[in-house]
């Protein structure tokens, strides 16, 4: 990533406009933001699929312990699963979206996150754990994109940097909020009934 800022090639456009105090900046942002529907969807999305789908990252080290009786090398083979499984969900993603809209694909995502929660739950077996993870990462890194995108394509040039701010403190305070919860679950019910519940899609 650094190489590639270093190399990249920008031409900086002087803007136009005047520039904005800090407060006035947020103020304009999050008025804009409010008054989008577009928006509003997106980050209405983004911060329950933030919540329910943290789970498995959050419960990870749990789950090589717990489930497997496992070590560091155990939690490591199960984070390359995950890991392998985020590069092939941004590679395949502009595959999937000329064959499906992008509200089925946001669909599928989600049904396909449940059902490799409800996997990982119910496996003992490290190989099945792996695959269901490598799935996870990919349904959850392409759902993020396409949430990505429609903020940034709902969004005009003036405040498309506030609105991803709005985007990312959606899913980040998402996965923050939900791995405290899985965790409170974990501690009293389970690792098990913890992805299992995480595992359920409405």
């Amino acid at each position: 990533m650094l190489v590639t800022l270093l190399l990249w090639k920008r031409v900086a456009e002087p803007s136009r406009l005047p520039r904005e105090q800090l407060s006035r900046a947020i103020g304009s942002g999050v008025r804009y933001i409010t008054n989008s529907p577009s928006i509003k969807v997106v980050l209405t999305r983004t911060f329950p699929t933030g919540v329910i789908g943290g789970s498995i990252s959050a419960l990870m080290p749990l789950i090589a312990r717990d489930l497997f009786h496992g070590d560091a090398q155990t939690y490591g083979v199960i984070l390359g699963a995950f890991g392998l499984g985020a590069v092939v969900g941004a590679l395949f993603l502009g595959e999937l979206r000329k064959r499906m809209s992008r509200g089925a694909v946001v669909r599928a995502c989600a049904l396909s996150m449940g059902g490799a929660s409800a996997a990982i739950a119910m496996s003992d077996n490290l190989i099945i754990t792996a695959a269901a993870l490598l799935l996870a990462a990919a349904v959850w890194t392409m759902g993020l994109t396409l949430f990505n995108i429609g903020v940034q394509l709902s969004a005009p040039r003036l405040v498309a940097g506030r609105s991803l701010a709005a985007y990312q403190a959606a899913i980040s305070g998402g996965v923050a909020i939900g791995s405290w919860g899985w965790g409170r679950l974990t501690d009293s019910a389970g690792v098990v009934v913890a992805l299992l519940a995480s595992s359920i899609r409405f």
